[in-house]
């Protein structure tokens, strides 16, 4: 059977994954982020480094949700490429 971390990741913008892939949350709830790896092995590295840690910030996607919700919280205007 496949060793899916889902459980034990502590970033708070994980969704699920799959063997070769995990989903994320984009700059809304609504939204979903989809990385895919080439190998499982490639996948679990990166978990370890990023989803399965308390310092998940330093995650380049986790990074730029963060930062979007925090020019969203301080009522700055969202660039939608206008």
């Amino acid at each position: 059977m496949p060793n899916y971390t889902g459980g034990m990741s502590v970033c708070p913008f994980y969704q699920r994954e799959s063997m070769l892939s995990i989903v994320c949350e984009g700059y809304s709830p609504e939204q979903q982020v989809s990385m895919k790896f080439n190998t499982e092995r490639e996948k679990l590295c990166w978990q370890k480094e990023y989803c399965l840690r308390f310092y998940y910030p330093r995650c380049p996607l986790a990074a730029t949700v963060l930062a979007h919700y925090q020019k969203e919280k301080k009522g700055f205007p969202l660039d939608r490429g206008a």
